[in-house]
C-alpha cells in the first residue's frame, strides 16, 4: 500500500515538473518574440536613417534651387532694368 505522504510527495514532484516544463517553454517563446522586435527595431532604425539621408539631400539641393532662382530672378531684373 502506498502511504498518503509517498502519494503526495509524487504529485507534487508531477506539479514542480509541469511549471518548470511551463516556464522553460514560455522563456523560449519569449525569446523568440525578443529576436522578431529586435529584428523590426533594427530595420526600422536603418530605414529612418535612409529617410533621414534623403531628406538631408533633398534639402541641400533645394538649398541649391533657391541660390540659383535667386540668380537667374537677379540677372533678369538687372536685364530689364537695363
Amino acid at each position: 500500500m502506498v502511504s498518503s505522504w509517498t502519494n503526495f510527495v509524487s504529485q507534487c514532484k508531477s506539479r514542480l515538473s509541469a511549471i518548470a516544463r511551463s516556464c522553460y517553454l514560455g522563456r523560449a517563446h519569449w525569446q523568440r518574440k525578443f529576436q522578431e522586435v529586435s529584428q523590426l527595431l533594427e530595420e526600422a532604425l536603418d530605414s529612418g536613417a535612409k529617410s533621414e539621408a534623403i531628406r538631408e539631400q533633398l534639402k541641400q539641393e533645394n538649398i541649391q534651387y533657391r541660390q540659383f532662382d535667386r540668380q537667374v530672378n537677379s540677372a533678369t531684373s538687372d536685364q530689364v532694368a537695363a
